[in-house]
């Protein structure tokens, strides 16, 4: 199972890094239905740059997308792909681990349907191969639930070193959001049979030490700019979609974005509902994260279709662990369906629902992106010479 599944990750990673070769910094919509492009790409990627050419980063923004970045560009060069790689590397990485939860709870095809289901949603396939701290914390929380997955008492040095570690870099990527999986883990621990679930003890530990590994740069931000700090820990100002109706805003986009995967998934419910009922534990974790990650899209004042990507995971794992085709007699027409909504998806790039290789945006209206543009084409031309 564990070749199959770096087969997968190495699969995914192809995919990922052709598509961040070939389009522009923000050079796609997020959001293709509001045409919302990736604006902040462009903030990510100058500061990674300024940290390759050994500068500190223009803004004070938690540093792990930055350092990775910066460390990729130094390493192979400033360019797109470079800037690129970290994240993408980090989704399929994540790609993998969903195929493996699935797999381990239904089989080698749900486990492969689920990585068909994940590969072919428009979020993770645009914040999957983009320099932007979303795909980047979406994997990290996919890596720190899988460790709790693995080991749900925590146990093991590896299961709680690893949650703790994934949910250090997390916070480090996107500051409060990034703490999802402590969130996630106390509703898990409070929903879950005592023999099936951390005590009390080691799930303290293991939130204190992510806690505690993530402080240092915390507190050094706090006292040197704690303007900043109030600000960027605040709960955020309406933007765009402010006049919609948060979950209306929401479930219009997710339906929009992804019709299949919304589909299977609520056929998936009745399924989870009965394992929950039992309080299996996988079931108790795959809920306890769609409950937290669907709260904390409604927590922010701004309505981005970013918010819904830490869902996306566990929805193509509870599709194909749970849903209609998750019973031996249908896995394969599963895993015909999964492989045709991936094919369409391909085909049809300008849809809302559709996966492009190239970016929609040719010609953003950012001035940060076209002088990045120009900057990287000044680099490469500095290493040819």
């Amino acid at each position: 199972m564990l070749k199959t599944a770096c087969l997968v990750a190495a699969l995914a990673l192809a995919c990922l890094l052709v598509r961040a070769a070939r389009v522009g910094i923000a050079g796609d919509y997020i959001d293709p239905v509001g045409k919302v492009a990736a604006a902040d790409e462009a903030r990510y990627a100058d500061g990674a740059v300024r940290m390759a050419h050994g500068e500190g980063p223009a803004i004070n923004e938690p540093p792990f997308l930055y350092w990775l970045a910066g460390a990729s560009a130094r390493i192979g060069g400033v360019s797109r792909l470079a800037l690129r790689a970290p994240v993408a590397l980090a989704c399929a990485l994540a790609l993998a681990l969903a195929f493996l939860w699935a797999a381990e709870l239904n089989g080698p095809i749900a486990g492969v349907c689920a990585a068909l289901l994940l590969a072919g949603n428009h979020l993770w396939h645009v914040l999957g191969s983009m320099c932007m701290a979303d795909g980047l914390a979406a994997a990290l929380l996919v890596g720190a639930l899988y460790a709790l997955f693995w080991d749900p008492t925590l146990k093991s040095a590896g299961a709680l070193w690893g949650f703790a570690g994934a949910t250090t870099a997390a916070i480090l990527t996107k500051g409060l959001a990034g703490a999802m999986p402590l969130a996630i883990l106390a509703v898990y621990w409070l929903a879950a049979r005592r023999n099936w679930r951390p005590s009390a003890g080691r799930a303290l530990l293991a939130g204190a030490l992510a806690l505690a590994l993530a402080a240092p740069w915390f507190v050094y931000q706090w006292l040197a700019h704690g303007k900043w700090f109030l600000a960027e820990h605040a709960a955020g100002i309406p933007g765009y979609g402010a006049g919609e109706n948060q979950i209306l805003f929401y479930l219009a986009r997710m339906s929009l974005l992804d019709p299949i995967l919304v589909a299977i998934s609520l056929a998936a419910l009745p399924a989870l509902a009965q394992a929950l009922r039992r309080r299996e534990p996988a079931a108790t974790l795959l809920a306890a994260w769609l409950a937290v990650g669907g709260s904390a899209a409604l927590v922010w004042q701004s309505r981005n279709v970013a918010y819904l990507l830490p869902m996306i995971p566990a929805m193509a794992i509870l599709a194909a662990s749970f849903g209609p085709f998750a019973k031996d007699q249908a896995a394969r027409p599963g895993l015909v369906l999964a492989i045709g909504a991936l094919v369409v998806k391909a085909l049809m790039p300008s849809a809302p629902w559709g996966i492009s290789f190239t970016g929609a945006v040719t010609e953003p209206d950012i001035t940060a992106c076209q002088i990045l543009e120009i900057q990287l084409l000044y680099d490469r031309l500095r290493e040819i010479r």
